[in-house]
Protein backbone atom coordinates (compact mmCIF):
# COMPACT_ATOMS: atom_id res chain seq x y z
CA UNK A 1 0.00 0.00 0.00
CA UNK A 2 1.08 3.55 -0.50
CA UNK A 3 2.18 5.01 2.89
CA UNK A 4 3.23 8.62 1.51
CA UNK A 5 2.20 10.86 -1.36
CA UNK A 6 4.64 14.06 -2.06
CA UNK A 7 2.93 16.92 -4.63
CA UNK A 8 5.83 18.94 -6.34
CA UNK A 9 4.84 22.39 -7.43
CA UNK A 10 7.82 24.62 -9.07
CA UNK A 11 7.12 28.80 -9.38
CA UNK A 12 9.24 31.16 -10.56
CA UNK A 13 8.80 34.70 -11.02
CA UNK A 14 10.85 36.54 -13.74
CA UNK A 15 10.46 39.88 -11.74
CA UNK A 16 11.92 38.98 -8.67
CA UNK A 17 14.21 36.78 -9.94
CA UNK A 18 12.12 34.05 -7.38
CA UNK A 19 11.92 30.17 -7.24
CA UNK A 20 9.56 28.67 -5.35
CA UNK A 21 8.66 25.09 -4.36
CA UNK A 22 5.50 24.17 -3.15
CA UNK A 23 5.92 20.63 -1.21
CA UNK A 24 2.84 18.85 -0.03
CA UNK A 25 2.81 15.64 1.80
CA UNK A 26 0.38 13.17 1.97
CA UNK A 27 1.03 9.96 5.26
CA UNK A 28 -1.24 7.24 5.44
CA UNK A 29 0.64 5.37 8.35
CA UNK A 30 -0.78 5.25 11.31
CA UNK A 31 -4.17 4.36 10.41
CA UNK A 32 -5.28 7.80 9.81
CA UNK A 33 -4.43 10.15 6.51
CA UNK A 34 -1.84 13.19 7.58
CA UNK A 35 -1.00 16.20 5.49
CA UNK A 36 1.72 18.93 6.01
CA UNK A 37 2.96 21.19 3.33
CA UNK A 38 6.37 23.39 3.38
CA UNK A 39 7.28 26.50 1.01
CA UNK A 40 10.70 27.13 -0.14
CA UNK A 41 12.29 30.01 -1.42
CA UNK A 42 15.39 30.71 -3.77
CA UNK A 43 16.21 34.62 -4.67
CA UNK A 44 18.69 34.88 -7.19
CA UNK A 45 20.77 37.91 -7.33
CA UNK A 46 22.20 39.66 -10.47
CA UNK A 47 23.77 42.80 -11.64
CA UNK A 48 23.27 45.30 -9.23
CA UNK A 49 21.30 44.09 -6.63
CA UNK A 50 24.01 41.33 -6.71
CA UNK A 51 27.02 44.15 -6.65
CA UNK A 52 25.20 45.97 -3.59
CA UNK A 53 25.18 42.33 -2.01
CA UNK A 54 28.35 41.78 -1.80
CA UNK A 55 29.18 45.23 -1.11
CA UNK A 56 27.14 44.93 2.22
CA UNK A 57 28.77 41.37 3.14
CA UNK A 58 32.41 42.70 2.70
CA UNK A 59 31.50 45.39 5.49
CA UNK A 60 30.31 42.82 7.65
CA UNK A 61 33.54 40.67 6.78
CA UNK A 62 35.62 43.82 8.72
CA UNK A 63 32.99 44.17 11.29
CA UNK A 64 33.94 40.46 12.15
CA UNK A 65 37.97 41.73 11.98
CA UNK A 66 37.29 44.56 13.88
CA UNK A 67 35.40 42.33 16.70
CA UNK A 68 37.77 39.70 16.57
CA UNK A 69 40.61 42.04 17.36
CA UNK A 70 38.60 43.59 20.29
CA UNK A 71 37.57 40.17 21.63
CA UNK A 72 41.41 39.23 21.55
CA UNK A 73 42.58 42.54 23.18
CA UNK A 74 39.50 41.57 25.87
CA UNK A 75 41.03 38.41 26.77
CA UNK A 76 44.31 39.75 26.77
CA UNK A 77 43.35 41.85 29.38
CA UNK A 78 41.01 39.28 31.36
CA UNK A 79 44.37 36.88 31.53
CA UNK A 80 46.60 39.87 32.47
CA UNK A 81 44.07 40.53 35.29
CA UNK A 82 43.96 37.26 36.31
CA UNK A 83 47.46 36.94 37.13
CA UNK A 84 47.31 40.10 39.02
CA UNK A 85 43.99 38.40 41.68
CA UNK A 86 41.73 40.70 39.43
CA UNK A 87 39.06 37.68 38.22
CA UNK A 88 36.42 39.16 35.60
CA UNK A 89 32.56 38.94 36.71
CA UNK A 90 30.16 36.47 35.41
CA UNK A 91 28.80 39.35 33.17
CA UNK A 92 31.86 39.90 31.85
CA UNK A 93 32.48 36.43 31.05
CA UNK A 94 29.37 36.17 29.14
CA UNK A 95 30.04 38.63 26.97
CA UNK A 96 33.27 37.49 26.07
CA UNK A 97 31.65 34.10 25.42
CA UNK A 98 28.72 35.62 23.39
CA UNK A 99 31.09 37.70 21.16
CA UNK A 100 33.39 34.30 20.11
CA UNK A 101 29.84 32.77 19.39
CA UNK A 102 28.47 35.62 17.52
CA UNK A 103 32.04 35.65 15.61
CA UNK A 104 32.14 32.41 14.59
CA UNK A 105 28.86 31.98 13.84
CA UNK A 106 29.14 35.15 11.77
CA UNK A 107 32.42 33.74 9.82
CA UNK A 108 30.92 30.86 8.76
CA UNK A 109 27.69 32.66 7.80
CA UNK A 110 29.35 34.79 5.35
CA UNK A 111 31.83 31.54 3.86
CA UNK A 112 28.55 29.73 2.59
CA UNK A 113 26.27 32.79 1.98
CA UNK A 114 28.60 34.69 -0.59
CA UNK A 115 29.68 32.16 -2.85
CA UNK A 116 25.73 31.00 -2.53
CA UNK A 117 24.36 34.18 -3.56
CA UNK A 118 27.40 35.06 -6.18
CA UNK A 119 26.40 31.76 -8.47
CA UNK A 120 22.65 32.27 -7.39
CA UNK A 121 21.57 34.22 -10.70
CA UNK A 122 23.36 31.28 -12.88
CA UNK A 123 21.77 28.60 -10.69
CA UNK A 124 18.61 29.75 -11.17
CA UNK A 125 18.95 29.90 -14.72
CA UNK A 126 20.18 26.66 -15.30
CA UNK A 127 17.75 25.06 -13.29
CA UNK A 128 14.48 27.05 -15.54
CA UNK A 129 16.57 25.91 -18.80
CA UNK A 130 16.52 22.78 -17.94
CA UNK A 131 13.35 22.72 -16.68
CA UNK A 132 11.74 24.55 -20.08
CA UNK A 133 13.73 22.19 -22.03
CA UNK A 134 11.92 18.71 -21.19
CA UNK A 135 10.32 17.69 -24.86
CA UNK A 136 7.52 16.43 -23.11
CA UNK A 137 5.57 16.76 -26.63
CA UNK A 138 8.36 14.63 -28.43
CA UNK A 139 7.99 11.34 -29.14
CA UNK A 140 11.38 10.21 -29.70
CA UNK A 141 12.00 10.18 -25.87
CA UNK A 142 10.02 7.83 -23.84
CA UNK A 143 7.91 8.90 -20.84
CA UNK A 144 10.16 7.20 -18.27
CA UNK A 145 13.30 9.23 -20.04
CA UNK A 146 11.36 12.43 -19.57
CA UNK A 147 10.39 11.34 -15.97
CA UNK A 148 13.48 10.61 -15.26
CA UNK A 149 14.68 13.66 -16.10
CA UNK A 150 11.99 15.82 -14.17
CA UNK A 151 13.09 14.30 -11.39
CA UNK A 152 16.63 14.97 -11.40
CA UNK A 153 15.85 18.42 -12.01
CA UNK A 154 13.48 18.62 -8.80
CA UNK A 155 16.18 16.65 -6.76
CA UNK A 156 18.68 19.24 -7.82
CA UNK A 157 16.54 22.03 -6.96
CA UNK A 158 15.49 20.62 -3.97
CA UNK A 159 18.96 20.37 -2.79
CA UNK A 160 19.55 24.11 -3.63
CA UNK A 161 16.76 24.82 -1.67
CA UNK A 162 17.17 22.78 1.51
CA UNK A 163 20.70 24.16 1.21
CA UNK A 164 19.57 28.11 1.05
CA UNK A 165 17.10 26.80 3.80
CA UNK A 166 19.92 25.49 6.03
CA UNK A 167 22.43 29.31 5.22
CA UNK A 168 19.07 30.86 6.61
CA UNK A 169 19.14 28.73 9.39
CA UNK A 170 22.61 29.61 10.62
CA UNK A 171 21.37 33.55 9.75
CA UNK A 172 18.43 32.95 12.22
CA UNK A 173 20.94 32.14 14.89
CA UNK A 174 22.78 35.07 14.13
CA UNK A 175 20.18 37.14 14.26
CA UNK A 176 19.24 35.63 17.82
CA UNK A 177 23.28 36.02 18.92
CA UNK A 178 22.74 40.07 17.64
CA UNK A 179 19.55 40.22 19.47
CA UNK A 180 21.06 39.07 22.68
CA UNK A 181 24.40 41.30 22.40
CA UNK A 182 22.22 44.54 21.26
CA UNK A 183 20.30 44.02 24.57
CA UNK A 184 23.46 42.94 26.77
CA UNK A 185 24.93 46.63 25.23
CA UNK A 186 22.15 48.38 26.89
CA UNK A 187 24.29 47.77 29.85
CA UNK A 188 26.83 50.40 29.65
CA UNK A 189 24.47 53.42 30.74
CA UNK A 190 22.13 52.40 33.79
CA UNK A 191 19.42 54.62 31.95
CA UNK A 192 18.88 52.25 29.31
CA UNK A 193 19.99 49.59 31.23
CA UNK A 194 16.24 48.27 32.31
CA UNK A 195 16.07 44.70 30.70
CA UNK A 196 19.65 43.61 31.92
CA UNK A 197 19.27 45.60 35.22
CA UNK A 198 15.73 44.11 36.12
CA UNK A 199 16.70 40.93 35.26
CA UNK A 200 19.68 41.21 37.56
CA UNK A 201 17.65 41.81 40.68
CA UNK A 202 14.95 39.50 39.34
CA UNK A 203 17.22 36.33 38.63
CA UNK A 204 16.82 34.32 42.34
CA UNK A 205 13.67 35.56 42.32
CA UNK A 206 13.03 33.88 38.67
CA UNK A 207 14.74 31.20 39.01
CA UNK A 208 12.71 29.77 42.28
CA UNK A 209 9.63 30.52 40.19
CA UNK A 210 10.50 28.35 37.23
CA UNK A 211 11.21 25.33 39.75
CA UNK A 212 7.70 25.40 40.58
CA UNK A 213 6.02 26.47 37.70
CA UNK A 214 7.90 23.40 35.59
CA UNK A 215 6.63 21.62 38.61
CA UNK A 216 3.33 22.04 38.42
CA UNK A 217 2.99 21.97 34.86
CA UNK A 218 4.52 19.11 34.05
CA UNK A 219 2.00 17.18 36.55
CA UNK A 220 -0.73 18.86 34.90
CA UNK A 221 -0.15 17.50 31.68
CA UNK A 222 0.76 14.16 33.06
CA UNK A 223 -2.67 14.09 34.40
CA UNK A 224 -4.23 15.75 31.26
CA UNK A 225 -2.70 12.46 29.21
CA UNK A 226 -3.62 9.85 31.54
CA UNK A 227 -6.76 10.80 32.43
CA UNK A 228 -7.97 13.04 28.85
CA UNK A 229 -6.20 11.14 26.59
CA UNK A 230 -8.12 8.53 25.24
CA UNK A 231 -11.16 11.07 24.87
CA UNK A 232 -9.10 14.18 23.28
CA UNK A 233 -7.12 14.35 19.97
CA UNK A 234 -5.07 17.46 21.90
CA UNK A 235 -4.28 15.26 24.79
CA UNK A 236 -3.84 12.39 22.91
CA UNK A 237 0.12 12.16 23.71
CA UNK A 238 2.13 13.64 26.46
CA UNK A 239 3.87 16.13 23.83
CA UNK A 240 0.17 17.15 22.54
CA UNK A 241 -0.62 18.17 26.24
CA UNK A 242 2.19 19.91 26.94
CA UNK A 243 1.56 21.98 23.35
CA UNK A 244 -2.72 22.18 24.22
CA UNK A 245 -1.69 23.58 27.84
CA UNK A 246 0.74 25.97 27.07
CA UNK A 247 -0.73 27.16 24.47
CA UNK A 248 -3.99 27.98 27.06
CA UNK A 249 -1.27 30.37 29.03
CA UNK A 250 -0.70 32.55 25.94
CA UNK A 251 -4.24 32.94 25.31
CA UNK A 252 -6.82 31.23 27.90
CA UNK A 253 -9.01 29.34 27.49
CA UNK A 254 -7.21 28.56 24.18
CA UNK A 255 -8.25 24.11 22.89
CA UNK A 256 -9.47 23.91 26.50
CA UNK A 257 -12.67 24.94 26.62
CA UNK A 258 -14.91 24.09 29.02
CA UNK A 259 -18.05 23.80 26.38
CA UNK A 260 -19.46 21.25 24.40
CA UNK A 261 -18.51 17.59 25.69
CA UNK A 262 -16.18 18.96 27.80
CA UNK A 263 -18.86 20.65 29.92
CA UNK A 264 -20.61 17.34 30.26
CA UNK A 265 -17.42 16.03 31.99
CA UNK A 266 -17.26 16.37 35.67
CA UNK A 267 -13.82 15.76 35.96
CA UNK A 268 -12.84 18.19 32.92
CA UNK A 269 -14.51 21.05 34.88
CA UNK A 270 -12.06 20.21 37.80
CA UNK A 271 -9.42 20.20 36.05
CA UNK A 272 -9.89 22.79 34.36
CA UNK A 273 -10.64 25.12 37.29
CA UNK A 274 -7.50 24.00 39.03
CA UNK A 275 -5.41 24.49 36.02
CA UNK A 276 -6.63 27.98 35.20
CA UNK A 277 -6.54 29.05 39.25
CA UNK A 278 -3.11 27.76 39.86
CA UNK A 279 -1.34 28.69 36.73
CA UNK A 280 -2.72 31.48 35.51
CA UNK A 281 -4.38 33.26 38.37
CA UNK A 282 -1.53 32.08 40.71
CA UNK A 283 1.91 31.70 39.35
CA UNK A 284 1.63 34.50 36.22
CA UNK A 285 0.39 37.25 38.50
CA UNK A 286 3.38 35.86 40.71
CA UNK A 287 5.97 36.55 38.02
CA UNK A 288 3.91 39.85 37.36
CA UNK A 289 4.82 41.04 40.49
CA UNK A 290 8.66 39.79 40.52
CA UNK A 291 9.32 41.98 37.57
CA UNK A 292 7.25 44.72 38.95
CA UNK A 293 9.38 44.60 42.31
CA UNK A 294 12.46 44.20 40.81
CA UNK A 295 11.87 47.22 38.64
CA UNK A 296 11.21 49.03 41.80
CA UNK A 297 14.27 48.34 43.31
CA UNK A 298 16.13 49.71 40.14
CA UNK A 299 14.41 52.89 39.41
CA UNK A 300 15.34 53.36 43.87
CA UNK A 301 19.40 52.54 43.10
CA UNK A 302 19.01 54.96 39.98
CA UNK A 303 17.87 57.77 41.95
CA UNK A 304 20.19 57.18 44.39
CA UNK A 305 22.80 56.89 42.15
CA UNK A 306 24.58 60.42 41.72
CA UNK A 307 27.45 59.86 39.62
CA UNK A 308 25.20 59.23 36.53
CA UNK A 309 23.28 61.55 34.40
CA UNK A 310 21.65 61.11 30.64
CA UNK A 311 22.97 59.24 28.26
CA UNK A 312 23.90 62.24 26.12
CA UNK A 313 25.43 64.06 29.12
CA UNK A 314 28.03 60.92 29.88
CA UNK A 315 28.25 60.33 25.97
CA UNK A 316 30.11 63.58 25.39
CA UNK A 317 31.54 63.42 28.71
CA UNK A 318 33.06 59.77 27.24
CA UNK A 319 34.18 61.86 24.54
CA UNK A 320 35.87 64.53 26.18
CA UNK A 321 38.11 62.01 28.78
CA UNK A 322 38.90 60.19 25.40
CA UNK A 323 40.19 63.64 23.97
CA UNK A 324 42.34 64.61 26.67
CA UNK A 325 43.51 60.85 27.66
CA UNK A 326 45.36 61.01 24.09
CA UNK A 327 46.48 64.37 24.54
CA UNK A 328 48.14 63.39 27.91
CA UNK A 329 48.99 60.01 27.67
CA UNK A 330 47.00 58.64 30.41
CA UNK A 331 46.78 54.96 30.97
CA UNK A 332 43.97 53.07 29.70
CA UNK A 333 41.14 53.14 32.33
CA UNK A 334 41.59 48.87 32.77
CA UNK A 335 45.11 48.84 33.76
CA UNK A 336 44.71 52.16 35.71
CA UNK A 337 41.46 49.82 37.40
CA UNK A 338 43.61 47.00 38.41
CA UNK A 339 46.27 48.89 39.56
CA UNK A 340 43.84 50.44 42.26
CA UNK A 341 42.76 47.48 43.15
CA UNK A 342 45.65 45.45 43.81
CA UNK A 343 48.21 47.99 44.44
CA UNK A 344 46.96 50.67 46.44
CA UNK A 345 46.15 50.53 49.88
CA UNK A 346 41.75 50.52 50.52
CA UNK A 347 41.43 54.09 51.45
CA UNK A 348 38.46 56.53 51.25
CA UNK A 349 40.54 58.49 48.91
CA UNK A 350 42.95 58.49 46.06
CA UNK A 351 45.70 60.61 45.94
CA UNK A 352 48.71 61.87 43.59
CA UNK A 353 51.50 59.97 45.26
CA UNK A 354 49.33 56.55 44.87
CA UNK A 355 49.19 56.64 41.34
CA UNK A 356 51.80 58.81 39.79
CA UNK A 357 53.79 55.69 39.35
CA UNK A 358 51.02 54.95 36.20
CA UNK A 359 51.41 58.03 34.37
CA UNK A 360 54.76 58.60 32.42
CA UNK A 361 54.62 62.11 34.34
CA UNK A 362 53.70 64.12 37.62
CA UNK A 363 52.08 66.55 34.93
CA UNK A 364 49.91 64.27 33.60
CA UNK A 365 49.10 62.66 36.53
CA UNK A 366 48.11 66.06 38.17
CA UNK A 367 45.86 66.86 35.06
CA UNK A 368 44.25 63.33 35.65
CA UNK A 369 43.11 64.14 39.18
CA UNK A 370 42.29 68.19 37.99
CA UNK A 371 40.44 66.33 35.28
CA UNK A 372 38.10 64.36 37.82
CA UNK A 373 37.99 67.26 40.30
CA UNK A 374 36.24 69.17 37.98
CA UNK A 375 32.66 66.72 38.64
CA UNK A 376 30.77 68.89 41.39
CA UNK A 377 29.26 65.82 42.44
CA UNK A 378 32.92 64.31 43.25
CA UNK A 379 33.63 67.85 46.04
CA UNK A 380 30.89 66.91 48.56
CA UNK A 381 32.47 63.08 48.18
CA UNK A 382 36.05 64.19 48.80
CA UNK A 383 35.22 66.68 52.18
CA UNK A 384 33.40 63.66 53.89
CA UNK A 385 36.60 61.33 52.69
CA UNK A 386 38.66 64.58 53.62
CA UNK A 387 37.20 64.57 57.35
CA UNK A 388 36.84 60.85 57.72
CA UNK A 389 40.53 60.32 56.75
CA UNK A 390 42.64 57.57 59.16
CA UNK A 391 44.84 58.64 62.13
CA UNK A 392 47.98 57.17 60.11
CA UNK A 393 46.96 59.48 57.17
CA UNK A 394 46.82 62.74 59.28
CA UNK A 395 49.69 61.79 60.72
CA UNK A 396 51.29 61.75 57.59
CA UNK A 397 50.22 64.78 56.39
CA UNK A 398 51.55 66.52 59.68
CA UNK A 399 55.08 64.49 59.01
CA UNK A 400 55.45 66.07 55.47
CA UNK A 401 54.12 69.69 56.55
CA UNK A 402 57.01 69.60 59.40
CA UNK A 403 59.55 67.92 56.93
CA UNK A 404 58.91 71.18 54.60
CA UNK A 405 58.99 73.59 57.77
CA UNK A 406 62.19 71.91 58.83
CA UNK A 407 63.78 72.48 55.12
CA UNK A 408 62.70 75.85 54.83
CA UNK A 409 64.52 76.73 57.77
CA UNK A 410 67.83 75.10 56.82
CA UNK A 411 67.52 76.87 53.97
CA UNK A 412 67.27 80.30 56.09
CA UNK A 413 70.45 79.27 58.25
CA UNK A 414 71.95 78.24 55.28
CA UNK A 415 71.49 82.03 53.87
CA UNK A 416 71.91 84.09 56.79
CA UNK A 417 75.37 82.22 57.14
CA UNK A 418 76.44 83.01 54.15
CA UNK A 419 75.74 86.40 54.42
CA UNK A 420 78.08 86.32 57.74
CA UNK A 421 80.43 84.79 55.66
CA UNK A 422 80.40 87.27 53.34
CA UNK A 423 80.20 90.33 55.40
CA UNK A 424 83.34 88.81 57.08
CA UNK A 425 85.52 87.73 54.54
CA UNK A 426 84.59 90.54 51.80
CA UNK A 427 84.14 89.47 48.45
CA UNK A 428 86.00 87.30 46.90
CA UNK A 429 88.32 90.04 44.97
CA UNK A 430 88.38 93.04 47.30
CA UNK A 431 88.98 96.39 46.45
CA UNK A 432 90.68 99.10 48.49
CA UNK A 433 89.34 100.23 52.12
CA UNK A 434 86.47 102.37 52.25
CA UNK A 435 86.93 102.29 56.05
CA UNK A 436 88.35 101.39 59.49
CA UNK A 437 88.03 98.11 58.94
CA UNK A 438 88.73 96.94 55.50
CA UNK A 439 87.60 93.70 53.98
CA UNK A 440 84.23 94.12 57.00
CA UNK A 441 83.66 97.63 55.19
CA UNK A 442 84.48 95.72 51.58
CA UNK A 443 81.75 93.25 52.31
CA UNK A 444 78.82 94.94 53.85
CA UNK A 445 78.97 97.30 50.75
CA UNK A 446 79.09 94.06 48.68
CA UNK A 447 75.76 92.51 50.41
CA UNK A 448 73.80 95.74 50.41
CA UNK A 449 71.07 96.75 53.11
CA UNK A 450 67.93 94.92 51.17
CA UNK A 451 69.75 91.61 52.37
CA UNK A 452 71.09 92.21 55.24
CA UNK A 453 67.61 93.68 56.65
CA UNK A 454 66.37 89.70 55.06
CA UNK A 455 68.81 88.07 57.18
CA UNK A 456 68.14 90.00 60.26
CA UNK A 457 64.24 88.72 59.80
CA UNK A 458 65.31 85.23 59.35
CA UNK A 459 67.77 85.63 62.35
CA UNK A 460 65.25 86.56 64.37
CA UNK A 461 62.76 83.64 63.54
CA UNK A 462 64.87 80.89 63.46
CA UNK A 463 65.76 82.22 67.17
CA UNK A 464 62.40 81.98 68.20
CA UNK A 465 61.71 78.16 67.04
CA UNK A 466 65.14 77.17 68.42
CA UNK A 467 66.96 76.06 65.51
CA UNK A 468 69.84 77.88 66.13
CA UNK A 469 71.60 78.61 69.37
CA UNK A 470 72.07 81.33 71.68
CA UNK A 471 76.65 81.94 70.90
CA UNK A 472 75.72 81.50 67.34
CA UNK A 473 72.60 83.78 67.42
CA UNK A 474 74.23 87.07 68.89
CA UNK A 475 77.48 86.47 66.84
CA UNK A 476 75.48 87.06 63.74
CA UNK A 477 73.09 89.22 64.64
CA UNK A 478 76.02 91.75 65.92
CA UNK A 479 77.93 91.25 62.81
CA UNK A 480 74.60 91.99 60.70
CA UNK A 481 73.57 95.24 63.23
CA UNK A 482 77.07 96.68 62.88
CA UNK A 483 77.35 96.09 58.72
CA UNK A 484 74.11 97.59 58.07
CA UNK A 485 74.60 101.27 58.13
CA UNK A 486 78.14 101.22 56.53
CA UNK A 487 75.97 98.61 53.38
CA UNK A 488 73.30 101.37 53.97
CA UNK A 489 75.92 104.60 53.52
CA UNK A 490 77.95 102.86 50.90
CA UNK A 491 75.08 102.49 48.85
CA UNK A 492 73.61 105.45 49.15
CA UNK A 493 76.55 107.46 47.77
CA UNK A 494 77.13 105.07 44.91
CA UNK A 495 73.01 106.08 43.75
CA UNK A 496 74.17 110.07 44.06
CA UNK A 497 77.50 109.44 42.29
CA UNK A 498 75.69 107.72 39.75
CA UNK A 499 72.66 109.95 39.51
CA UNK A 500 74.25 113.87 40.58
CA UNK A 501 78.04 113.08 39.63
CA UNK A 502 79.27 114.46 43.09
CA UNK A 503 82.34 112.69 45.19
CA UNK A 504 80.80 110.13 47.26
CA UNK A 505 83.86 110.77 49.72
CA UNK A 506 81.00 112.92 51.78
CA UNK A 507 80.76 109.92 54.58
CA UNK A 508 78.22 107.08 55.20
CA UNK A 509 75.93 109.91 57.06
CA UNK A 510 74.11 111.38 54.14
CA UNK A 511 74.06 107.68 52.65
CA UNK A 512 72.16 106.29 55.87
CA UNK A 513 69.56 109.28 56.51
CA UNK A 514 68.47 108.11 51.84
CA UNK A 515 67.56 104.72 53.34
CA UNK A 516 65.96 106.02 56.21
CA UNK A 517 63.10 103.25 55.78
CA UNK A 518 66.25 100.61 56.07
CA UNK A 519 67.14 101.79 59.21
CA UNK A 520 63.64 101.71 60.80
CA UNK A 521 63.42 98.40 59.75
CA UNK A 522 66.52 97.30 60.83
CA UNK A 523 65.57 99.07 64.89
CA UNK A 524 62.64 97.07 64.28
CA UNK A 525 64.24 93.99 64.11
CA UNK A 526 66.85 95.09 66.76
CA UNK A 527 63.85 95.76 68.82
CA UNK A 528 62.45 92.70 68.68
CA UNK A 529 66.13 90.40 69.43
CA UNK A 530 66.13 93.05 72.99
CA UNK A 531 68.94 95.16 70.97
CA UNK A 532 69.43 98.98 69.75
CA UNK A 533 70.98 99.77 66.74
Amino acid sequence: LTEEVRLHNVLYSVEFGITTELLVTFDTRGGKVSSSSKVLHYVALVGDDLAFYITLQATCVLLVVIMAVDSFFTISHMRRGMKKGVYPSMGMVFLTLTDLALILCTASLLVLIIPNKATSGDETERIINRLVAIPWTDEVFSMAEKKLEHLEVLTELEFLLTNDESINNIAMIVAVILLVRIVAATSAHPRIALITSTLGYAFMDLFHFCIVFILLFVSFAAIATWRFGSGRRDMVGYSAALQALFDTLLGPPGVLSATGSAAEDPEMIVFLGLYFVVMFFILLNFILAIFVSAYGRLVADLEANEIEHDVVSDFCTMLIYIFRSARNAWPRRTDLINFIQTEVPPSPTITLRDIEDQFESGRSARFFIEYYSEFSLLKPEMEQAKKAVAPVEVVRGLVERVYDKVSTMEEDLKLVQRTVSLIKDGPPEPQSGAGENGKFDNGASAVGPKLIGADLRRLVELKKLGCISDADFQTHKEVLLASFGIAAGTQALEDREADQGEDPAEGPEEGAEQYEGDVLEAEVVARDTGEET
